[in-house]
């Protein structure tokens, strides 16, 4: 097989012809590709922007590496609140607050179970926080973790505790 190619400074490939030979030599398939105008340049199209990209990205899990999940029993011995930033400020405060949503009567709606703060050494950077269960088990109901950059809300991953 051999391929011939043409080029015009300012325009690039003009023409192109694949030829394809046996081993005898016999041709076996010829292509030709040839510019039949100059190619137009036309403004690109307008791209919005949805926002700046996130700064972290966060899971929930049952254990330090093990598989993301939001649904956990009432006898999971820690929820783990991963955590993985990028384009941060070296110094930044990454802040997970324990929100428990709606738990029965014994606790308000929205009522702060703990938060914890990691501070950042670069760019890029990741952690977990860990809550370790109760005593008498964890109480049924929504939950929700939030996720702060420099007391800014990031990220919000609700979960469920079950029997």
């Amino acid at each position: 097989m051999t391929v011939d190619r043409w080029f015009a400074i300012g325009t690039g490939i003009v023409k192109d012809v694949t030829t394809m030979r046996d081993s005898d030599g016999d041709l076996l398939e010829r292509i030709s590709l040839e510019l039949m105008e100059r190619p137009k340049i036309v403004e690109g199209p307008e791209v919005k922007s949805t926002g700046a990209p996130k700064k972290i990205s966060v899971d929930l899990a049952k254990q330090r590496l093990g598989e993301a999940t939001t649904t956990f029993s009432s006898n999971t011995p820690q929820i783990y609140a991963r955590w993985r930033g990028d384009r941060l400020q070296k110094g930044a405060k990454v802040r997970a607050a324990w929100i428990a949503e709606k738990i029965g009567e014994d606790f308000p709606p929205d009522y702060k179970v703990d938060e914890a703060t990691a501070v950042t050494e670069g760019p890029v950077a990741h952690g977990a926080f860990t809550l370790s269960r109760p005593d008498d088990g964890w109480a049924f109901g929504d939950y929700r973790v939030e996720f702060y950059v420099d007391d800014v809300l990031v990220d919000t991953v609700k979960l469920k505790i079950v029997k």
